[in-house]
């Protein structure tokens, strides 16, 4: 705590506000690593210590405002064009934050992964390895999760988890307004930066999730903010934030690896006033700061998988990247991952791109779902735009974009060339590396939101904004109200069910059967027999709505997460879940159990 002190307490004293907040956006989140990993280590992740831990945060926090002067924009004269915009930027915020509240996790990889790791962290007072059935829940990258966890310890349900990804959206749309300020662009173009993107399409259904992408996304900004400060502030600090950033992005998403090579390498080595020396020293010193972040995963990972970035697939042939490196690898990727969002409501438009699709892969001798570049038993589709959180396309936004790129080559302005050259070879790498799969725009989301920045810039002068901006606008409207996952509309708008009624509406009946058979007995020590991709958390909420304060441990477990014996779930149960085909009695390493009864493929065992 003191060296933060130091360090904050050492940065130029008169910071612009926006500067400000990325320091602190980058020191929340290493403290959300630290209370995680110290307390996981001392066995104190528990309500008093996460509490006490923030108080104490926040205290520091109001010491470092006080003693600082922070520069803010003179108030300027009012604009029709920008009361329009910032109202419409309010509104967009305030309804997904709304959506966010309300709604209960829903997301396949949520309940699947993303919750479930969540869970036995907090059972276990410890982020250590446990054995289970879905090895996702122990080497994807972790720090959203963190973030969730501490909400969870302090508000003890999953009230707030789909928030977090909402602040998220929220710093990157007024972070993003700072990098467009970087970039050159007025006050126009950072508001027309912040506009783009809080209507992304992706982005909207996204920050009412508890998935990562929003959370990289904010890291990379941040990244890519303090990259751009190095050349013009002196000192060190730039750095820091820089090595920071670069590890909270790392330590959320392994695609983070993929975007930040480009955009570090791009904005790091460009300008005039440092030596390649001292550019060296400085990449050296980002890369040690973001290591050093990632050290306690990337152990855990080596130790049981004998790699830092864990195996690499899930399965045993479903890897992420492409089986070959070749050029007409790269564009036929490059082709889908550009067509995925290209989907309109006219159906012969959709067809004709997807016969377009289909003659580019012949030409250059690849079928359009070659299993050497594409996630098995997947083709893509080009259809009507469809509100879902996994699969939603960025249509407009990518036009957008690219009419953004080209016109920066005639607008002189190196520092945004080069910005935008390192997106788009990240977007390079991201096909040529990676295995298609229909929610890449999904993991795309990152590449939109740093774009908004430079489009921002291009189109700040533009006579149209006004056309864009209400286009936008109406997309937005349409992802709002159609989202698949948590309906604006009729007797199941959420706004209209409690969290519970939501639940009994949206999850499958054979588990609320189970789940009620659970609580009817006494027994506080469940096993689940679950295969690799199944839904776990919806055990976790469905007891929890219940009242149920019982123990939960994987059992029937044949991976290599089988040898690892962690304290916190050494206990013998007395009943058992099973999905997958029916066993007249289940093992549960101490007995066996005899079957009760069956709901479709979920079977319950007890004494």
């Amino acid at each position: 705590m003191t060296l933060v002190v130091y360090m904050v307490s050492t940065i130029h004293h008169r910071l612009q506000w926006r500067e400000a907040l990325l320091w602190v956006i980058v020191f929340s989140g290493c403290w959300v690593f630290a209370i995680v990993e110290l307390g996981s280590l001392a066995g104190f992740l528990s309500f008093g210590p996460v509490f006490t831990s923030w108080v104490v945060f926040f205290v520091f926090l109001i010491a470092f405002a006080t003693g600082k002067r922070f520069i803010f924009y003179k108030r300027p004269e009012a604009r029709a064009l920008t009361i329009f915009q910032i109202t419409l930027i309010l509104a967009l915020v305030c309804i997904t934050g709304l959506v966010a509240y309300s709604a209960v996790p829903l997301t396949y990889d949520s309940l699947t992964y993303h919750l479930p790791r969540v869970m036995h962290w907090a059972q276990n007072a410890s982020v250590e390895f446990y054995s289970t059935n879905i090895l996702r829940q122990l080497y994807q990258s972790p720090w959203a999760e963190y973030g969730i966890l501490n909400l969870f310890i302090l508000s003890g349900n999953d009230q707030w988890f789909n928030v977090l990804q909402w602040i998220c959206m929220v710093l990157c749309i007024i972070s993003v307004s700072y990098l467009a300020k970087l970039l050159g662009a007025n006050r126009s173009g950072q508001l027309f930066a912040a506009l783009l993107c809080a209507t992304i399409p992706m982005g909207i259904l996204q920050a009412t999730t508890t998935q990562n992408d929003y959370a990289l996304s904010l890291w990379l900004v941040c990244l890519a903010v303090f990259l751009l400060k190095i050349e013009a502030t002196p000192g060190p600090w730039p750095v820091v934030g820089a090595g920071l950033s670069l590890g909270l992005a790392i330590l959320t998403k392994g695609t983070s690896y993929i975007f930040a090579a480009p955009l570090s390498a791009f904005l790091l080595l460009r300008g005039v006033n440092r030596s390649f020396k001292k550019k060296v020293i400085q990449a050296a010193g980002i890369i040690f700061i973001a290591l050093a972040l990632n050290l306690p995963h990337y152990i855990r990972n080596t130790a049981l998988f004998g790699s830092p970035l864990g195996p690499g697939k899930e399965g045993t042939h479903y890897t992420y990247t492409n089986e070959e490196f070749t050029f007409p690898v790269l564009l036929s990727n490059l082709a889908r991952n550009t067509g995925m969002h290209l989907g309109s409501p006219w159906a012969a438009m959709n067809d004709l791109l997807n016969r377009y699709n289909n003659a580019f892969h012949r030409l250059i001798q690849m079928a359009p779902d070659d299993i050497r570049n594409t996630w098995p038993e997947t083709k893509l589709n080009i259809g009507p735009p469809v509100a879902h959180e996994d699969l939603a396309g960025n249509g407009i936004h990518m036009i957008l974009i690219i009419m953004a790129f080209f016109m920066l080559f005639f607008q002189r302005n190196r520092k945004a060339l080069w910005y935008s050259l390192s997106l788009l070879v990240g977007f390079l790498l991201f096909s040529f590396l990676l295995r298609w799969q229909p929610w890449h725009s999904r993991l795309m989301l990152p590449l939109f939101v740093l774009a908004s920045a430079m489009t921002g810039k291009v189109f700040q002068k533009s006579r149209v904004a006004q056309w864009i901006i209400t286009i936008m606008v109406l997309i937005s409207s349409y992802y709002f109200i159609n989202n698949q996952g948590n309906s604006l509309r009729g007797e199941q708008a959420i706004w209209m069910l409690a969290r519970k009624e939501q639940r009994l509406l949206k999850y499958p009946v054979e588990y609320i059967d189970t789940v009620q058979e659970i609580t009817s007995i006494e027994c506080e020590q469940l096993g689940l027999d679950f295969y690799g991709d199944a839904p776990e958390y919806l055990v976790w909420a469905l007891l929890a709505d219940k009242g149920w304060k019982g123990k939960i441990k994987s059992i029937g477990i044949t991976n290599i997460s089988s040898k690892v014996k962690h304290p916190g779930e050494d206990f013998p149960v007395c009943a058992g879940l099973r999905l997958g085909g029916p066993l007249a009695r289940l093992n549960t390493n101490q007995k066996t159990l005899p079957r009760v009864f069956s709901r479709g493929a979920l079977q319950f065992y007890r004494d």
